[in-house]
């Protein structure tokens, strides 16, 4: 595990690549600390709901604004669980390459985009329906979390999966829908 504070303007944090190289990304914007914990995966599959209220939480988050600009800290908005969502409180995040991707405009032009993906946590809601976590459940999110259900599934070919589960709800930077990096966005305090 590797931690890296951020802080100031003009801050440059360490990504860690695959092959074990190192990349620098820029970062501005309000202190905060990265913990970068690097590969771990693994499924979460939930069936959440809302659970009658709407409560928005304002967390920090690193958002890339356009390509190729530096990072930024900044406070963004992340709504309750619907219906088949959680709430998690990223304890880790992994840096990996996509991010790098993704701020550079290689994966799409979709931005503003909220990113990591290889994240771990604590539940701390779960919406309606949820059966298969609870608050205070320690999960690995997977930016492909299977189904479970459909053919591939139960062919035991999850990697083909028709239906995997992504938040319907988006998280949101001043009103503008923020696009969560391979759906998950985990490079915030809650996600």
């Amino acid at each position: 595990m590797r931690t890296t504070s951020l802080s100031g303007s003009g801050v440059w944090v360490t990504l860690i690549i695959w092959a074990g190289r190192t990349r620098d990304l820029p970062i501005r914007g309000t202190t905060a600390t990265l913990l970068a914990s690097y590969g771990r995966r693994a499924d979460l599959r939930s069936s959440c709901g809302t659970q009658g209220r709407v409560m928005p939480h304002s967390v920090r988050a690193v958002v890339a604004r356009a390509k190729g600009e530096p990072v930024t800290v900044e406070t963004i908005v992340v709504p309750d669980p619907g219906p088949d969502e959680v709430l998690v409180a990223v304890q880790a995040c992994g840096v990996c390459h996509t991010d790098l991707h993704y701020r550079e405009g290689a994966i799409n032009d979709e931005f503003p985009f909220l990113l990591g993906h290889e994240a771990s946590g604590i539940v701390e809601e779960v919406g309606e329906g949820v059966t298969n976590v609870a608050p205070g459940d320690f999960v690995i999110l997977n930016w492909r979390a299977v189904c479970g259900e459909c053919r591939a599934c139960l062919r035991g070919r999850p990697w083909y999966c028709f239906a995997t589960h992504n938040a319907t709800q988006k998280m949101t930077l001043d009103g503008v829908e923020l696009s969560p990096a391979l759906g998950i966005g985990a490079f915030a305090e809650k996600t």
